[in-house]
This record gives structure tokens, C-alpha cells and sequence, in this order.
């Protein structure tokens, strides 16, 4: 009876071991103590990364948007694209998907781990350039 409890509990403890790789892991890109320039007509890089799970779908946090000289700011959003994915607005403080490639795209395409990927953004007022911050995990 007792080599049963051991076992069943040593099989226990090796499943979750086996799991939590994929569960607890993402690579995640951290520009949130930082203040990054953003274009107001043109997309601007902000973040790069290279992907440690194969897939397409990432998660854009933008802890926060600043004016162009650096100072605090009542800017709701912007405009974020990544790869070959499709314009996304992501507002301040609300997780938002960003796509790697567009779900409508005639040829679909998916990225690999070991990918570089990029993050881009915009402005959503053309005469307003800005500064964000936040984080992106691009194996989401």
C-alpha cells in the first residue's frame, strides 16, 4: 500500500513538472522602465524578440503613454502592428492581442521558435508623436 502512495505521488510530481515549462513560461519583452519614441503618422519599432514557443498570437501591455517631451499624459492609445500582422488599437493598461500575421491573408504563414519578431507603433492622432512604455509577450 505504501509503494503505491510513493508511486502515485512521485507520477504526480512529474507531471507537473512536465508542464510547467508550458504553462508558467513566456518569453517576455520588458520596456516598461523605459519611455519608447512612438511616430504619430508612421510606425515606429519599439520592441524586438526572439520567439521561444511556435505560434502567432502575442499580448501588448502599454503600462503607460507620455507626451513627446516626456511628461505624463491623458493619451488613451495606440496603434500597434507586429510582423506581418494587422493594425491593432491597444489601450493604456488593457492587455491587448497583437497578430503576427493577419487571419485574413491568403498564404498563411506561422512563426517558429527561434523567429525574430518585431513590435511597431503609431499614434492614433497624427499630430501627436508620444513615448510608451510597457511589456510584450511574444509567446502568448
Amino acid at each position: 500500500m505504501k509503494f503505491k502512495r510513493v508511486f502515485g505521488f512521485i507520477s504526480l510530481i512529474l507531471v507537473i513538472a512536465c508542464l510547467l515549462p508550458d504553462v508558467c513560461y513566456a518569453r517576455i519583452v520588458n520596456f516598461a522602465d523605459q519611455k519608447i519614441f512612438v511616430d504619430s503618422k508612421d510606425f515606429t519599432l519599439v520592441a524586438s524578440g526572439i520567439k521561444e514557443k511556435d505560434g502567432n498570437n502575442t499580448l501588448l501591455t502599454i503600462t503607460n503613454i507620455y507626451k513627446a517631451n516626456g511628461n505624463d499624459s491623458d493619451y488613451r492609445y495606440v496603434i500597434a502592428k507586429a510582423e506581418d500582422g494587422p493594425e491593432t488599437r491597444v489601450e493604456k493598461s488593457i492587455p491587448g492581442l497583437v497578430l503576427l500575421v493577419d487571419p485574413n491573408a491568403t498564404i498563411y504563414k506561422e512563426y517558429m521558435a527561434g523567429a525574430n519578431v518585431h513590435l511597431y507603433c503609431k499614434g492614433n492622432n497624427s499630430l501627436l508623436d508620444c513615448l510608451v512604455s510597457g511589456t510584450w509577450n511574444i509567446d502568448y
